[in-house]
């Protein structure tokens, strides 16, 4: 995502997705190297005009082709750099953007293993996220 493909103007719509249809969960997975843990922006019940133009602002978005309406999604760093573009325009999910934050940061190098630390803080993400879907406020 870069400055001169997202103007203020699509910043500020793309923050408003993320308000009303936007949301953070974290996706236990297992693949052929083991268990993994994924975090995702999701945005749900979206158009097929809106997927077309987020697409064409963001090519890393997913989409599941299977569900209808269609739900597509972003995973950890591509998802926390389109925090870092729609963060001025946040209000009810600013500490959404900081927890995925949190969670990118704790991303060890290619081959190294998580430490006790890096866990820890997931863990404490994980909770925080799951206090925020239930409406309880919490510091990020």
């Amino acid at each position: 995502m870069s400055d001169r493909l997202m103007s203020e103007m699509d910043r500020a719509f793309i923050a408003g997705l993320i308000e009303g249809r936007g949301r953070v969960e974290i996706r236990h997975a297992t693949n052929t190297r083991g268990p993994y843990d994924q975090i995702r922006l999701c945005f749900d019940k979206l158009g097929a005009e809106t997927i077309k133009w987020l697409r064409a602002k963001i090519p890393a978005l997913k989409v599941e082709s299977t569900t209808r309406p269609q739900r597509c999604y972003l995973l950890s760093f591509h998802a926390s750099a389109l925090f870092v573009e729609a963060h001025p325009y946040l209000h009810d999910k600013k500490a959404h953007a900081k927890l995925v934050w949190k969670w990118v940061r704790t991303f060890p190098m290619k081959g190294i293993a998580l430490t006790e630390e890096s866990r820890a803080l997931r863990a404490e993400v994980e909770k925080q996220l799951a206090l925020l879907r239930e409406g309880v406020s919490c510091s990020a």
